[in-house]
């Protein structure tokens, strides 16, 4: 039997079993898991409204798309809820062809009615699509057919964003990463910019912070309705009244609503737990340091969703930044759901993979 894979971009209670088997991370060809893991990247959205992930994560169809030469050069992802996407065959660069709702008709129709379950599906752009090869070489000869390629020179070139994103969560997948935060005594000499949340200390606060093993007898895997706890506790140092009577039952009452993990978003269980203490939470996207930046110096809270492996998966609470002037190296300090302090670092993207973040505010 194949392997259970968690796909790590999407809601982590929907697994699809694919073939799980370790693939050299320097392949410049596609596997399955790294279509699904592009097309969440490049569908997914901070922005509501702008999100064509599917909540309901059901493949249709995913199967390989040919040139003239029988070369696979895209795949098409399509889902039972009716958003697709055309990614094209290149871990260099990954990018979208196509994407949106509804499927690609053509490419739909062909898998509709065809009687062969290997059939071909050769593709040349959104609307050049063609099912027999001596079609396929007779429209190129008498030009009817512009090649894959002649069509997007650009998929020839290197994308670095997108290589990059797809090498991390290759080394994610392989389990080549682990957490390694760093105390406050063991960092980095040397000058550096930083900021904190404004009742954050520059070395200390006077916070209270939730930590999992306190409630490893009442919960499972609860490191999101930790977080989400400790969001409270800062905002209560700031004068809200957004905490039960003790830090225990406010973690109980949070827990009600986020329940345990694996949770891949914490903002719907926080914003109803911050709507039965009378207050409206807002969030934005934080998917890049300087966004990190920005909500610290907004007194904004960020919740940090980090990856080591496909089965690690853990959030923390970012409440201030440190950037050093010298190599430009970016850490956010955190309050890590495993100690009573907010004294730890963790160095963007280095050792576990920072997939999700969100800034917070009531």
């Amino acid at each position: 039997m194949k392997k259970v894979l968690c796909l790590m971009l999407s809601i982590i209670s929907i697994f699809l079993l694919i073939n799980s088997t370790i693939y050299a991370e320097e392949n410049k060809q596609l596997s399955e898991l790294d279509v699904l893991v592009m097309a969440h990247y490049k569908m997914s959205s901070y922005e509501e409204g702008n999100n064509l992930w599917p909540e309901d994560v059901s493949i249709k169809s995913l199967i390989p798309l040919y040139n003239e030469k029988d070369n696979i050069v895209a795949y098409y992802l399509s889902f039972k809820d009716g958003q697709y996407c055309v990614i094209n065959n290149n871990a260099d660069n990954p990018d979208l062809i196509e994407y949106g709702e509804g499927g690609n008709a053509l490419i739909d129709n062909a898998l509709l009615h065809s009687k062969d379950s290997k059939i071909k599906i050769y593709y040349f752009c959104p609307t050049s699509i063609e099912t027999d090869k001596e079609t396929v070489l007779l429209k190129i000869r008498s030009h009817e057919i512009t090649k894959y390629y002649e069509n997007y020179p650009e998929l020839c070139t290197e994308n670095k964003e997108l290589s990059r994103v797809l090498k991390e969560c290759r080394e994610v997948l392989n389990g080549n990463r682990s957490y390694n935060f760093i105390n406050w005594n063991n960092m980095p000499s040397g000058r550096y910019q930083f900021n904190n949340l404004a009742n954050i200390g520059i070395s200390s606060s006077n916070i209270t912070w939730a930590i999992m093993s306190d409630y490893n007898n009442i919960a499972n895997n609860h490191c999101g309705a930790v977080c989400v706890t400790n969001m409270a506790q800062y905002f209560k140092s700031e004068g809200y009244s957004c905490t039960e009577s003790s830090l225990l039952n406010t973690f109980v009452k949070v827990h009600s609503y986020v329940g345990n993990g694996p949770v891949m978003d914490i903002t719907s269980g926080a914003s109803s737990y911050f709507s039965y203490k009378g207050y409206t939470l807002s969030s934005s996207g934080v998917s890049t340091f300087a966004l990190l930046k920005s909500a610290i110096s907004s007194d904004k809270p960020v919740g940090m969703l980090l990856l080591d492996s496909p089965s690690s998966w853990h959030w923390v609470l970012a409440v201030g930044y440190r950037e050093y002037l010298s190599d430009s190296s970016q850490y956010a300090r955190i309050v890590d759901g495993w100690n009573n302090t907010c004294n730890k670092f963790y160095k963007i993207n280095d050792g576990a993979l920072w997939f999700f973040g969100k800034s917070y505010r009531i």
